[in-house]
């Protein structure tokens, strides 16, 4: 199985890439628990996510990135825990590599407190 490449969000410590397989598993692994998915931004052929730990309220610390940048100003709460993103494609939301482009992008934004996004469509798996 190919890997794909995300770029993860840590409570503490740096923003940094990663190659991970595309799997419900690895996904899970890396957030510490079942992930809840939320929209960073629809293009034509592929969309961004972040994925974090559904559960992570009770268990995990608050992450300043993603509630800065994310959460708190589009979902009105804090987000908990180890985050990740990554782009899905194609009509049944394939996983793939974020592009360096991309990465360079959001990490800018998460390490400036910039917003993610303009608009948050949020879905839980």
């Amino acid at each position: 199985m190919n890997k794909i490449n995300v770029l993860v969000v840590p409570v503490k410590g740096l923003v940094a890439p990663k190659e991970i397989s595309p799997t419900l598993e690895a996904m899970q692994a890396l957030v510490g628990g079942y992930i809840e998915r939320v929209v960073i931004n629809k293009l034509a052929d592929r969309t961004i996510v972040l994925y974090v730990n559904e559960e992570g309220i009770a268990t995990e610390e608050i992450n300043p990135r993603i509630s800065q940048s994310l959460g708190i100003p589009f979902l009105g709460q804090p987000l908990h825990g180890q985050a990740f993103i990554v782009a899905e494609t194609g009509p049944e939301g394939d996983l793939d590599s974020l592009t360096v482009e991309e990465m360079l992008t959001l990490s800018i934004r998460l390490e400036s407190g910039e917003p993610l996004l303009r608009d948050v469509r949020r879905y839980d798996n």
